[in-house]
């Protein structure tokens, strides 16, 4: 049987179809040749620009998890900063992480004991320097060091270790012992564990007062021979206090102390309060002294001495100490 012949029309379709793509290719290819060497060119004849974002506006439609959309634009200004800084600082136990902590501190290296705080410290101290401005609030300069015991619960731990602090004594910052002890809590983050200096705390040991009513002594002893001994500086503390210490030179009297107290209950601490602040109830201690005029002297544990800082007008009715 003859096959039938197609019509010319029939084949007109599918010729008309491969020109039209056989078209497109070429265009595709001729604009690829043409834009490429545009593109080649462009990028080698100046460098890349780098992206500038505006950290305000862009930063604060991101989606963050949680509570991120509540975040003021300095929190993630923040938290970016933190997000953003690697740690080179590595401790695979908590032990290993108040060693290299401490041992930072000691070595005067405030860059690797930021490295070590956990990421809720670095939010708080989101720079080198507000950690180096801060830092001595929180734990004084430590020149040595001695970790007793770390106890790990899970991801945390705690640790107690005695410090051996560089004793200081100023208006500025108050008064620094020469020895503290210090718990401090650990926090496991991935695979290392940090310091979480936020949970940790630093509790003082002042000087004992066994040997204060000897400087005492010996202050007054100076004063009556018109000289100054066991004094912090030349100006006292207190509403009159260098006309009192005055007072006594080339006095004969033999006076009487009492015993130490604390500065509870005191209404006239206010030149002491605005020298050294609050705190200045924990250390200081007060000797009451009888002589042909009453007053008591106010005394600080400095380094490993009491120094007499100032001078109170004993309280009408007051008993003797």
């Amino acid at each position: 049987m003859a096959r039938p012949i197609p019509s010319p029309g029939a084949t007109a379709p599918r010729s008309r179809t491969k020109a039209s793509l056989v078209a497109l290719l070429a265009l595709v290819v001729g604009i690829g040749v043409g834009v490429g060497p545009n593109i080649l060119r462009s990028h080698g004849a100046t460098p890349p620009t780098k992206f500038r974002v505006d950290s305000h506006r862009s930063v604060s439609r991101l989606q963050l998890p949680g509570k991120g959309h509540a975040l003021s634009a300095t929190e993630i200004q923040t938290r970016l900063l933190n997000s953003s800084a690697t740690s080179t600082m590595v401790a695979s136990t908590p032990r290993a992480a108040i060693t290299l902590f401490l041992d930072a501190l000691v070595s005067t290296k405030p860059r690797n004991a930021l490295d070590l705080l956990s990421h809720r410290d670095r939010s708080k101290y989101p720079t080198l320097a507000i950690w180096i401005q801060q830092r001595q609030r929180i734990i004084p300069d430590v020149i040595g060091y001695s970790i007793n015991e770390v106890i790990e619960r899970g991801r945390k731990a705690d640790a107690v270790a005695e410090l051996m602090l560089q004793p200081a004594f100023d208006e500025t910052i108050g008064l620094i012992p020469a020895h503290a002890t210090a718990t401090l809590r650990v926090v496991r983050e991935q695979f290392d564990w940090r310091i979480e200096i936020g949970a940790s705390k630093v509790a003082f040991h002042y000087l004992s007062t066994a040997t204060i009513n000897a400087a005492a002594h010996i202050w007054y002893a100076a004063k009556q021979h018109c000289g100054s001994a066991q004094q912090w500086r030349t100006t006292l503390y207190g509403e009159g206090a260098n006309a009192i210490a005055t007072g006594l030179c080339r006095s004969s009297e033999s006076p009487r102390f009492s015993e130490p107290a604390t500065l509870d209950g005191r209404t006239d601490l206010a030149s002491f309060i605005a020298a050294f602040g609050p705190v200045v109830g924990r250390w200081a201690r007060v000797v009451r002294v009888q002589s042909p005029t009453a007053f008591d002297l106010v005394l600080a544990p400095v380094d490993q001495q009491w120094l007499v800082i100032g001078v109170l007008a004993t309280p009408q009715g007051s008993g003797q100490g």
